[in-house]
């Protein structure tokens, strides 16, 4: 949300997360400071945050563990393995920048800057300092249609990822296009077809088709994405900047 009187943001997100017997509650406040520099806006961002990692160990299994139906009772036989639910909570720290004008953007921000840890009696994960960056443009190629290639990457510094993508829009509404992620044969895994349109000035649709190319297409092969956004389109405060109309001799 625009906080404009003082040339500022604010978001907060809150996420959920469950994979098999791991779940994982997060909950975090974002600001940044925002400048103008050129033709576009500098930010300059900060996030803080509180998560909780769970492990339900009577969702496991063992080949040698005892399990008998009906009456609850949990026997992985290792010692490793929790036999019931594990909490440990932990704080989070982020930092970035990102820069927009007109025709380009891009941006480059750190996640779990300290490189925190879950701690508790029998639970103990870290979580890594994890890079992200990326780079877009929006370039039109006549009145009615623009050509929008974007690069997006993220690493913990052992393991890099980087997606590629290109989109075209018609009437600053209707888009489609496609993305590769990837950046090497090796790392190839999946290309994601991606087509949306707005529904109103507010709202907009979207939904993509990943299709896998590599050893993990086996588990991940057909997923759909589906994307629906809200514009709020509300001041927060007082003096937000009038709304942008571009002349198309001028673009």
């Amino acid at each position: 949300l625009p906080l404009n009187f003082i040339s500022s943001g604010i978001g907060l997100e809150a996420e959920r997360d469950l994979l098999g017997a791991r779940q994982l509650t997060s909950l975090r406040l974002a600001y940044n400071y925002q400048l103008r520099l050129g033709n576009g806006r500098l930010g300059l961002g900060a996030s803080a945050g509180w998560r909780q990692l769970g492990l339900d160990g009577r969702e496991l299994r063992t080949p040698s563990g005892n399990y008998e139906g009906g009456s609850g009772i949990i026997v992985h036989n290792d010692d490793i393995l929790p036999e019931s639910n594990l909490t440990a909570t932990t704080t989070s720290l982020g930092v970035g920048l990102f820069y927009r004008s007109e025709t380009i953007h891009g941006g480059f921000s750190i996640d779990n800057i300290r490189a925190p840890r879950f701690e508790s009696t029998a639970l103990s994960w870290q979580l890594s300092r994890v890079y992200y960056g990326g780079a877009g443009g929006r370039f039109y190629l006549m009145d009615d249609w623009n050509l929008q290639p974007g690069i997006w990457f993220r690493s913990d510094g052992v393991q890099s990822q980087a997606d590629f993508s290109l989109l075209i829009q018609y009437r600053d509404n209707i888009f489609g296009g496609a993305s590769f992620r990837g950046y090497s044969r090796e790392t190839g895994d999946a290309v994601a077809l991606i087509a949306g349109f707005n529904l109103s000035d507010k709202l907009r649709l979207a939904y993509a088709y990943d299709l896998g190319i590599s050893a993990l297409r086996s588990v991940h092969n057909g997923s759909h994405e589906l994307l629906l956004t809200y514009d709020l389109q509300q001041p927060i405060g007082a003096g937000r900047p009038p709304r942008i109309i571009y002349h198309p001799r001028m673009r």
